[in-house]
């Protein structure tokens, strides 16, 4: 398995983040100064070998469920005074 991508994280919408790893090594996170284009969708590339497209397909969908609870209780929470 490798994984490579550009995504567009919630915090830092203007900074996309490139990620990329193979089999169980990832690589840390590095931030790009600014997008390549004007189009500022995530696109991730999966190489696999025996790996169900479907399989990929639900991974994503439960990360973005997680990312999107994660958000929802960010908002809700009560900020911190300085």
């Amino acid at each position: 398995l490798r994984v490579k991508g550009i995504i567009n994280v919630f915090e830092r919408p203007d900074q996309p983040a490139v990620i990329q790893g193979a089999q169980q090594i990832f690589h840390s996170i590095d931030w790009m100064e600014k997008w390549p284009s004007e189009d500022k969708r995530t696109r991730i590339v999966f190489i696999t070998r025996n790996l169900n497209q479907d399989y990929i397909e639900e991974t994503l969908s439960l990360i973005e469920r997680v990312a999107d609870r994660t958000i929802e209780a960010a908002v809700r929470a009560p900020q911190k005074s300085a």
